[in-house]
């Protein structure tokens, strides 16, 4: 099972996420679709906010466990909400073509 949370402010911003575990289902190949899609949904806003926005984030990784922690400092960026939101879609999408996705918004 792969856990994902989303951290949210008051006001509804994403400030932040976490994701961990690995898909478990029996089939290899089924298995490394489904982590890599997981993986690529919740890099992709990072990459972003990185590259593109020039925003700073705070990312703790532990590959071997698979687990990945991503705060924004300045998320309060309207870009910035379009791609967490964005992500938190695919991953909805994901969880409705099978993916065992445990999604926690808080």
């Amino acid at each position: 099972m792969i856990n994902v949370k989303i951290r949210r402010d008051e006001e509804g911003y994403i400030y932040g996420y976490s994701v961990e575990g690995h898909a478990e289902n029996g089939n290899e190949v089924d298995e490394a679709v489904a982590c890599n899609s997981v993986s690529m949904v919740t890099q992709f806003p990072l990459i972003g906010a990185q590259r593109q926005l020039k925003l700073n984030a705070e990312i703790a990784v532990d590959k071997e466990i698979g687990w990945l922690w991503v705060d924004f400092p300045s998320y309060a960026n309207l870009r910035l909400q379009a791609m967490l939101e964005t992500m938190v879609i695919c991953l909805k999408m994901l969880q409705e073509k099978g993916v065992e996705i445990n999604l926690k918004e808080v």
